[in-house]
């Protein structure tokens, strides 16, 4: 019985030991300028649109300086025809990603008028500017 509690002891330790030195450093940030996801949208089987998902360069945003991350949708030609859409969402987070900071959002269609909406967001809870 004490042969088998030492190997696990053994083993628990181990494996602590391996997590500790494989772990990802908490200071690299997985996605990078420059980045673009693409993903095609489609009504039933019929191709409709695309979205972006983008990655852009950090920015100094009212002395913040913060990630900037864009989102844009649109339909295909043939689609605009039953359903316009020309989305745009701008939103900036700051570097550690534990708040917004900013965020946009355009909506456009078939009638051609812009829907904007901006929320500026306050840097941190309970802090005032």
């Amino acid at each position: 019985m004490r042969p088998v509690f030492i190997l696990i002891a053994i083993a628990f330790i181990g494996g602590i030991g391996f997590t500790e030195r494989y772990c990802a450093a908490e200071d690299t940030f997985p996605f990078h300028a420059g980045e673009k996801l693409t993903l095609q949208a489609k009504w039933g089987f019929i191709p409709a649109g695309e979205a972006v998902l983008e990655v852009r360069p950090v920015e100094n945003l009212n002395g913040v300086k913060s990630r900037h991350f864009v989102m844009s949708s649109k339909t295909y030609p043939f689609i605009d025809f039953f359903y316009k859409v020309r989305d745009r969402i701008d939103s900036y987070v700051d570097l550690g990603m534990t708040h917004s900071v900013f965020y946009k959002k355009q909506k456009r269609g078939r009638s051609k008028k812009g829907l904007g909406r901006v929320y500026p967001c306050p840097l941190k809870r309970g802090h005032s500017d």
